[in-house]
C-alpha cells in the first residue's frame, strides 16, 4: 500500500503543478495572440491533468484511510471518519471541492477560461502545503510551515508547470507573425522564473530550518 500512496501523492501533485503553472502561463504570462495560438492543445493538457488530480485525490483518501484502518477492507463509514475526525480530513473535503470546480471548469468549457483555472488551480496546489510535513509543528511555528510550504509549492508550480506551454511556444518561432510576442513571453518568464527559482530555495531553507530546529548552515 505504501507503494500505491507514493504513486498516487506523485500523480496528484504532478498533475496539480501543470493545472497551476499552464493556467499562470496562459491567464497571465502570454499575451493574447500567443495564448489563443495553443489555447485548444493546452486546454486539453488541463483536461486529462484534472481529471487526474480528481481520481488521484479520491485515491489519497482510500489509501490514507486504508493505512489508519484495516486497509483496502475499509468501507465508507471510515472514509467518513477520516474527513470529518482528522485534521488531514478536514484539509481534504476542501481539496476535494476545488478538484471537482476544476474538473467542472475544464470539462463544461472548450477553452479560454485560464484566468479563472489559475485562481482555482492556486488554492488547489497551495492547499497541500496544510498537509503532511507542513502540519507537524504547532503554534506560530506551524504556520510559518503551512506559509513557507504554500509558497513553495506555488512557486515550483509556476515554474515547472509553465515549461510546458513555453516549450510549445517555442515550436512557433519560426512563424513570423508570433515572434515578437514569443520574445516578449521568454522574457516575462525570465524574470518571473528567476523569482519563483528564489522563493523556491528560500521556502525549502525555511522548511528545513523548521525541521531541523536551526538553520541548515553546515557544508
Amino acid at each position: 500500500m505504501n507503494g500505491a500512496l507514493v504513486l498516487c501523492r506523485v500523480l496528484h501533485y504532478g498533475s496539480a503543478l501543470v493545472l497551476f503553472g499552464v493556467g499562470a502561463f496562459q491567464g497571465w504570462l502570454a499575451p493574447p495572440a500567443l495564448a489563443n495560438s495553443l489555447d485548444a492543445a493546452l486546454w486539453r493538457i488541463v483536461r486529462f491533468a484534472a481529471v487526474v488530480a480528481f481520481l488521484s485525490a479520491l485515491a489519497w483518501l482510500f489509501l490514507a484511510s486504508g493505512e489508519m484502518g484495516d486497509g483496502w477492507s475499509d468501507d465508507p463509514i471510515t472514509w467518513y471518519d477520516v474527513l470529518a475526525d482528522t485534521e488531514f480530513g478536514h484539509v481534504w473535503q476542501f481539496h476535494l471541492l476545488l478538484t471537482a470546480l476544476l474538473v467542472g471548469l475544464v470539462l463544461s468549457r472548450p477553452g479560454g477560461h485560464w484566468r479563472l483555472l489559475c485562481v482555482l488551480a492556486a488554492f488547489h496546489l497551495g492547499g497541500l502545503g496544510f498537509i503532511g510535513h507542513a502540519v507537524m509543528l504547532d503554534g506560530a511555528e506551524g504556520w510559518i510551515s503551512r506559509a513557507s510550504h504554500v509558497v513553495h509549492l506555488l512557486a515550483g508550480g509556476f515554474w515547472l508547470g509553465a515549461l510546458a506551454p513555453l516549450l510549445l511556444r517555442l515550436g512557433k518561432i519560426g512563424d513570423a507573425e508570433l515572434r515578437l510576442e514569443i520574445s516578449d513571453v521568454l522574457r516575462r518568464f525570465s524574470g518571473l522564473g528567476h523569482i519563483a527559482v528564489a522563493a523556491v530555495i528560500a521556502s525549502g531553507i525555511v522548511n528545513v530550518a523548521l525541521v531541523l530546529g536551526q538553520w541548515p548552515t553546515d557544508t
